[in-house]
């Protein structure tokens, strides 16, 4: 799989404060990105943060 292929897999995860976040360790930090927020995920340097209910 290339870098930019995404993976796909299934499992359980944990669930803290509503959110759990999926990511990448030691990714670059992007100074120019977009750290907007839907409501439902919001993106920081290198983790997406997925909302639950």
């Amino acid at each position: 799989m290339s870098e930019a292929e995404a993976g796909r897999g299934s499992g359980s995860v944990p669930v803290q404060y509503h959110q759990f976040d999926v990511g990448v360790q030691d990714a670059p930090v992007v100074s120019d990105l977009d750290h907007a927020c839907n409501g439902l995920v919001r993106i920081a340097d290198g983790t997406v943060i997925v909302m639950t209910s």
